[in-house]
């Protein structure tokens, strides 16, 4: 029998060059695969971001209307008197800063002073050991709308929420830092957040932003028109010696302050400003309202920006 000889068939290029392909497009799968979970990931978190910041949006709002509901209920009628907590004394005060009302009435819904000429004058009806922290008809803090006992000498139960802090009054003046309860919101429903608020009196604080437009006039009888007497009739300019030179804020630049930010450029050091968080402000408003009695005051803006002949609506000529 013939020897048999076999040849072997030599290997086709295109069977390794397939296999690396099929290689490389399983990489690239799994690199798309983990790039797709990677960008899914992202996208949840930050779908999570936003639902979380929109809550936290919703709770501010919230505390917001119900702090305006609140000071409109307590404070909306005419006889009533606002006052930070430091009014009770500083011994035992946790929160001085908290604003408290108070009825410019007695409880019998007459006035706290009467008037006897016989005797002296104008009497105090009211009992001479009166405690004043009982009388107060409630304080401008979140808690009270859910029935919380709310007592400036008291700490707060659980973790309290810090709405003026370090950045705003400066570091180590945690005397001027103000907390409030923190309220939360659907108790037992996971992840439905808290809410606090605390409304400021601006009553107490000297407005910065007001020059004296009569500074350096003084009274002369025969020149009414002069200004002298308006000095001694409107409200006197705000010493801000405490926060700024009077080369730094003269009367030019009172008039061109807009919020409480720029007086902290006037120095330096923006924590000097920070230290008198609850002294200075820039904006004071108020309604003209008489608190003993209720209603308006009388309107004097024609007398005081006359030569002292013209009246008012009540009739004062020549007061």
């Amino acid at each position: 029998m013939p020897h048999l000889r076999t040849r072997r068939r030599p290997c086709s290029p295109s069977r390794g060059f397939a296999l690396v392909v099929v290689l490389l497009l399983m990489v690239l799968l799994t690199v798309l695969g983990v790039g797709l979970l990677s960008v899914s990931s992202i996208a949840l978190r930050g779908t999570e971001k936003s639902t979380f910041e929109g809550r936290a949006k919703a709770n501010a709002q919230l505390a917001l209307i119900l702090a305006l509901g609140k000071l409109q209920r307590e404070v909306g009628p005419d006889t009533r008197a606002t006052a930070p907590a430091s009014i009770l004394g500083n011994d035992g005060i946790e929160h001085p800063h908290w604003t408290g009302v108070w009825s410019t009435r007695a409880t019998n819904g007459g006035p706290l002073f009467t008037r006897n000429d016989k005797v002296s004058g104008l009497s105090d009806t009211r009992e001479s050991a009166r405690d004043r922290k009982q009388s107060a008809l409630d304080w401008l803090v979140s808690g009270v709308e859910t029935g919380l006992s709310i007592n400036p000498r008291s700490r707060i139960d659980g973790s309290p929420a810090k709405l003026v802090g370090p950045g705003t009054v400066g570091d180590n003046n945690a005397a001027s830092e103000v907390s409030a309860p923190q309220v939360a919101i659907q108790p037992g429903t996971p992840q439905q957040g808290h809410y606090a608020w605390w409304v400021g009196d601006l009553g107490v604080k000297a407005n910065i932003a007001t020059p004296d437009a009569f500074a350096g006039k003084t009274p002369d009888a025969t020149n009414p028109a002069a200004g002298g007497w308006f000095r001694l009739m409107t409200s006197q300019e705000a010493d801000a010696s405490a926060i700024a030179s009077p080369t730094l804020l003269d009367a030019a630049k009172k008039r061109r302050l807009v919020s409480e930010t720029p007086p902290q450029l006037l120095r330096p050091q923006p924590a000097t400003f920070g230290k008198h968080f609850h002294d200075f402000t820039t904006q004071s408003e108020g309604v003209l309202a008489d608190m003993a009695n209720g209603g308006l005051k009388r309107d004097l803006t024609a007398y005081f920006l006359s030569s002292g002949k013209i009246a008012d609506s009540h009739g004062l000529a020549g007061l």
